[in-house]
């Protein structure tokens, strides 16, 4: 694919933005620029092509994006975007924010698991296809193995989890999975370069099970056994591929979704060896309120 072509007043001012990321010894004793710097947003940016058309973007930089992290949100079912004070508050917090609209956004999970997990697959690809693009944004600032964390909400999280731990081998594994009488691919990516890697994840209420067969839950284990043995076996198949990723997950302890779920998917991952912490909050399937869910963003940012 051609290379993403910025819009020329955005690169303009995100490059000056970025120049002023240095040292304070570095600095231009001016503070106009500081003054004049706020962070950029570019909307409904096209990053892949499905059969329904193109899959769009928000794409949110920081006013420092030099060495800014990038953080990709995953709306929940149904959704298209992520409240504006969790994108305002990780833009402060210096990330380079996307807010993703995957394929097949408002599939049930009876549906995600159909035809041989063929929804699943496409928002998967959409996953990958969205990371390769936020990975161009960092790498015309001069960083190319930018920290990449994976959010979102409900099925955002289940889908963010198989996402993540899978890791680099994403695309190559729904690939095998497709050559052995799986889905063949459905999306098509704007940007190829980069790899897929996924450093943390911070899922939110997510439908783990739905994605990440290995345990029960209502639609894991047993549900996908009797359904669809191979899909089961693909969607059980990432654990380990990814060992460095660090997970965090928060739950509200009267969602519809139980809790135990979280629990069990938290028990999974630690017996694997991961970095996995869960939070709980008192609410329903609910995002988690900002003083539960942004103690953790720092933590993850390293700040």
């Amino acid at each position: 694919m051609a290379r993403r072509i910025l819009p020329l007043m955005t690169m303009a001012l995100l490059a000056s933005l970025a120049a002023c990321g240095g040292s304070d010894a570095d600095a231009a004793p001016t503070t106009t620029l500081d003054e004049q710097a706020l962070p950029v947003t570019e909307v409904d940016l096209a990053y892949a092509t499905s059969a329904e058309g193109p899959l769009t973007l928000d794409m949110h930089a920081p006013v420092r994006p030099a060495d800014a992290p990038i953080v990709l949100y995953l709306p929940g079912r149904g959704r298209d975007s992520a409240p504006p004070w969790i994108v305002e508050g990780l833009v402060d917090e210096g990330a380079f924010v996307f807010v993703v609209r995957y394929a097949a956004t408002d599939s049930s999970p009876e549906k995600i698991l159909a035809d041989h997990g063929a929804d699943a697959g496409a928002q998967a690809q959409s996953v990958a296809c969205a990371i390769h693009y936020a990975r161009s944004w960092a790498s015309d600032f001069g960083n190319n193995d930018p920290l990449v964390v994976l959010t979102g909400f409900s099925n955002g999280s289940g889908l963010g989890a198989h996402t993540a731990l899978f890791g680099s081998t994403l695309e190559e594994r729904w690939d095998e999975y497709a050559a052995q009488g799986g889905p063949p691919r459905q999306v098509e990516c704007e940007m190829t370069e980069g790899s897929t890697h996924v450093d943390v994840l911070v899922g939110m209420g997510g439908n783990y099970d739905v994605f990440v067969s290995i345990y029960d839950g209502k639609y894991g284990r047993t549900y996908q056994q009797e359904l669809d043995p191979e899909l089961w076996e693909f969607l059980s198949s990432p654990i380990g591929a990814n060992p460095d990723l660090k997970v965090r997950l928060i739950h509200g302890t009267s969602d519809f979704i139980p809790v135990a779920d979280a629990e069990e998917f938290k028990a999974l991952m630690i017996d694997a060896g991961y970095d996995v912490e869960l939070t709980t909050f008192d609410g329903g399937h609910v995002i988690a309120p900002d003083e539960v869910l942004f103690p953790i963003v720092r933590e993850v940012l390293g700040q």
